[in-house]
């Protein structure tokens, strides 16, 4: 791999969201169905990326190119950020509101894929 860095790893997304205090896009992830869907989805770049010496290296060049670009943006996004923080928590609030409902309605949220799959396929019979 000439990468630097493994994107089959989960962090960038809830480093970021630990680094701001989002809360709702750390309670997202830790619903199951997004955990799952996350999980497949890194297996499925894995899968690919390893299929063939040639898709891993294009891969590694466009990693190594968004990379780049992330971190050539970082000290104006950080500014951006730093500008919109106050109606992020905003927003972050109305959204744990909106999952807050959602979990009281519908608990079944919170169950692993497979039991929810179960618990429709018993209810549509």
């Amino acid at each position: 791999m000439c990468g630097t860095h493994d994107p089959t790893t989960p962090t960038s997304v809830v480093a970021d969201a630990n680094a701001r205090n989002i809360t709702c896009t750390r309670r997202l992830l830790a619903l199951p169905v997004f955990a799952s869907v996350s999980s497949a989805l890194r297996n499925a770049y894995a899968v690919t990326r390893d299929s063939h010496e040639s898709v891993a290296t294009i891969l590694d060049g466009a990693e190594n190119g968004v990379r780049a670009g992330l971190e050539f943006a970082s000290p104006v996004t950080g500014r951006i950020a730093d500008v919109l923080e106050t109606p992020l928590e905003a927003i972050d609030k109305a959204v744990c509101v909106g999952l807050d409902f959602v979990e009281e309605r519908m608990p079944s949220v919170k169950l692993p894929p497979g039991q929810i799959y179960a618990n429709m396929k018993d209810g549509v019979r």
